[in-house]
């Protein structure tokens, strides 16, 4: 199988929460003989630097450097819309050409996205099928920060809480498999998502790597 991965942080090092989920996650994948192409972003733009580590581990891998305080000034002016500000913030049109270009060359069993960041990316490739990682239930996050901020962070918040879930909504709708991480995000998201179908692919521990040492 050839799966095309999106993700919204360079998968290495594991030295973070959705970086170990990603790294572990493709990393299995690979190991079980599927031919994993990864296209991410880095960001930092340091993360350049861990390219030639990961193609040890890959069939190919492409990384778009991101200066995220560009990005969200970007994206500023998408409060005057209906999008939630995590689609404009993460839009690049290096990564639109890189995903692009590789769907047409690699012609993929699957595409994997990592996040809701990433799945605009892959909402524009239709035929290919869509294993969808949410991660996290991202609006529900984003309607708790809103329960306790003050003005003007409350309207913000409040703002990208709803229609970080209409888009959501449609991402689920629209992928093939959708995944989370823990029982109480899949109910979340099915709030959010009514009959999703959403599944829990829970973070692990290696006991072997991590066993006491007498």
């Amino acid at each position: 199988m050839r799966v095309l991965a999106l993700t919204h942080r360079t998968p290495f090092p594991p030295d973070k929460g959705d970086k170990i989920r990603t790294h572990h996650l493709l990393s299995g994948v690979a190991a079980l003989g599927a031919e994993v192409h990864v296209v991410a972003f880095a960001e930092p733009p340091s993360d350049l630097a861990h390219a030639a580590r990961l193609r040890r581990r890959f069939a190919s891998v492409t990384l778009i450097p991101l200066d995220m305080r560009w990005q969200r000034v970007r994206a500023l002016p998408a409060l005057l819309g209906r999008a939630p500000l995590t689609v404009p913030v993460f839009d690049h049109p290096a990564m639109r050409a890189a995903v692009r270009d590789r769907v047409r060359d690699l012609r993929p069993d699957v595409l994997f996205a990592e996040s809701t960041s990433m799945a605009p990316y892959a909402l524009e490739h239709p035929a290919v099928p869509l294993v969808m990682d949410f991660v996290d239930a991202d609006s529900a996050k984003w309607r708790a920060y809103a329960e306790t901020a003050r003005a003007p962070q409350r309207w913000v918040y409040a703002r990208e809480a709803r229609t970080l879930a209409r888009f959501e909504r449609e991402v689920a709708a629209r992928a093939t498999v959708s995944v989370i991480t823990a029982e109480r995000e899949r109910a979340l998201l099915e709030e959010i998502a009514p009959g999703c179908g959403v599944r829990v692919l829970a973070n692990g521990v290696d006991t072997d790597y991590f066993a006491a040492r007498t």
